[in-house]
């Protein structure tokens, strides 16, 4: 092999291990963690062909420190685990309907938790003037919760704007 085959394949050694031919007095070596370097010694001038005075090859690879099969990917840093957000009016309305659907009143209670004060009033009023209407209408009964009781209930929660609830439906979002 000729001396521009030995310097090429010396380049393309020195690219593929990390290390820029440009760095000089051993500056950058594969492994050393220490980030990008820059060669201390002198500068030395590269001519048109690419070959610098001193007879290396510029390929003009950045010395990174590391090779390019050991450098962690360029990601952004991981945001911190944020908590939830309470759960609002809306949210508990949703669990209430999952629970009025199987005609379980201890699962709707569960539905509340965590609810700040203001969505939990909120709550009530809707829930109170829902089932006030329901009994209204005759949908529910005091001897029997049947049922049609839970289904007008569960409708008037849900409803966009329920027939005699529009206010509190309003106020619970």
């Amino acid at each position: 092999m000729d001396r521009v085959g030995r310097v090429a394949a010396c380049a393309l050694l020195a690219a593929a291990c990390g290390r820029s031919p440009l760095a000089g007095g051993g500056a950058g070596t594969a492994g050393s963690g220490a980030g990008p370097t820059t060669s201390t010694g002198p500068t030395t001038a590269a001519s048109s062909t690419g070959v610098l005075s001193t007879g290396v090859l510029d390929t003009g690879v950045v010395d990174t420190g590391c090779s390019p099969f050991s450098c962690p990917a360029d990601l952004p840093p991981t945001p911190p685990d944020l908590p939830p957000p309470p759960p609002s009016c809306r949210d508990a309305i949703d669990c209430m309907v999952d629970c009025l659907a199987q005609g379980d009143l201890a699962c709707a209670g569960g539905c509340t938790a965590g609810l700040p004060p203001e969505e939990a009033q909120a709550l009530l009023a809707l829930l109170g003037c829902a089932t006030g209407v329901c009994f209204a209408d005759g949908d529910c009964t005091i001897p029997d919760l049947g049922p049609d009781c839970f289904a007008c209930i569960g409708i008037k929660l849900i409803a966009p704007e329920p027939t005699g609830c529009e206010a509190e439906a309003a106020a619970c979002q």
